[in-house]
């Protein structure tokens, strides 16, 4: 087990951003926890329910998962799989595309 590299201390609270998940620890507890995140294999063995719990929410995680890896290989799916395609239009008075339908034209608005 080893300690995600998208921990994030705040003050008392931990946040992970990678599965978006937050904890909020006493202040007496922090350092203990940062110790112990710092060694997961030593939380297992003295709190086994506390470690558990925290590998569900996604603090820890096992040695050999890489986690650029596995966010380049969803980042993929999810551009390949999308089938649909978006276009933005963002009128503004250096826009290029001049629809048929944009009320600068009536205002006689000159483009730049």
């Amino acid at each position: 087990m080893k300690q995600r590299q998208y921990n994030i201390w705040v003050g008392d609270i931990l946040f992970n951003s990678f599965s978006d998940n937050a904890i909020f620890f006493p202040s007496l507890d922090v350092e203990n926890m940062k110790y112990f995140l710092d060694n997961p294999n030593e939380l297992q063995k003295e709190y086994p329910n506390v470690s558990e719990k925290l590998e569900k929410l996604g603090f820890p995680v096992k040695s050999d998962f890489n986690e650029l890896e596995y966010i380049l290989y969803k980042n993929r799916i999810e551009t390949l799989q999308n089938k649909k395609y978006r276009l933005n239009i963002n009128p503004t008075l250096q826009c290029n595309y001049r629809c048929w339908y944009c009320c600068v034209e009536d205002q006689k608005t000159k483009y730049e």
